[in-house]
């Protein structure tokens, strides 16, 4: 898929299918090209992910410009469509995170995701008109540069407070809210039992993402509750950094190799990636 333009329609398509998108999170060239090559139609970077990799904690402490960085790299490296979160929009005012995200389009990025949570406890999310303004302003600067961008906003209403039994209502409401705006899908992060997860489909007016929070569910299951998307989110890097650990504690304490070796990709396999175009 040479046209990069057909790649962001490709993108808005496969939010429509039958089945849910699964959406592969990565955090620089070589997990991105892996998931490529596993068969993933389409990736998005994880902000945790680079966050982590790159010695910082999550919350939007990495600068823009560290993250345009790994996100060149990573579109430079890839042919599928690809997504980057944004976090709450690495700016202050709503032209400012519209210039931003004008960068990360000339890198053909197809999608973002942005999100309602501040980080501050005591506040812990946005007025939903101010992340309305930040919406309109980046939907009307990728229409200026006739770009089919996927804008994918994320409300933490469930998950700064996972005990509210308000909390679905007020993901709804934002939800719909944002979807008015200019959005084209709503991230609804947290722990979601199906009621919850049919309540959401049913009620917001839009295409609903999730992120997998265990293996108690599998995309068939997804695919019947009606979600359109669901994201792995930090979860890759975890299971291989938990891996690296157990490697590293069975050479530091037992002394054993065996950790080492078992499942082990060859030299010569991830060598091939990049001779590969």
């Amino acid at each position: 898929m040479n046209n990069c333009c057909e790649k962001a329609h490709y993108f808005h398509r496969l939010h429509a299918s039958e089945s849910p998108l699964l959406l592969g999170n990565v955090w620089d060239p070589l997990s991105a090209r892996i998931l490529e090559n596993s068969g993933f139609k389409a990736i998005a970077t994880s902000s945790a992910a680079i966050a982590f990799s790159l010695g910082f904690p999550d919350g939007q402490h990495l600068s823009f410009d560290k993250l345009l960085d790994v996100v060149t790299k990573i579109a430079d490296s890839i042919n599928i469509p690809f997504s980057v979160d944004m976090e709450a929009g690495y700016g202050g005012s709503p032209s400012d995170i519209a210039e931003r995200v004008g960068r990360l389009i000339e890198h053909r990025i197809v999608g973002i995701n942005l999100e309602d949570g501040t980080g501050d406890p005591q506040h812990p999310l946005f007025e939903s008109g101010e992340v309305c303004q930040r919406i309109k302003a980046i939907a009307k600067m990728a229409e200026r540069r006739q770009w089919p961008l996927f804008i994918n906003v994320r409300t933490d209403a469930v998950w700064v407070a996972p005990k509210s039994p308000l909390r679905i209502d007020e993901a709804v409401q934002r939800a719909n809210v944002y979807l008015q705006a200019g959005a084209h899908g709503v991230f609804v992060p947290g722990h979601l039992n199906n009621v919850a997860i049919r309540r959401l489909v049913q009620e917001i007016d839009g295409p609903l993402n999730l992120i997998t929070n265990d293996a108690s569910l599998d995309m068939s299951q997804y695919r019947e509750l009606g979600v359109s998307r669901v994201s792995l989110g930090p979860r890759p890097l975890q299971m291989l950094i938990g891996q690296l650990e157990k490697m590293a504690l069975d050479l530091v304490q037992k002394g054993e190799f065996d950790s080492l070796y078992r499942g082990q990709v060859s030299y010569q396999d991830l060598n091939d990636l990049w001779r590969k175009p």
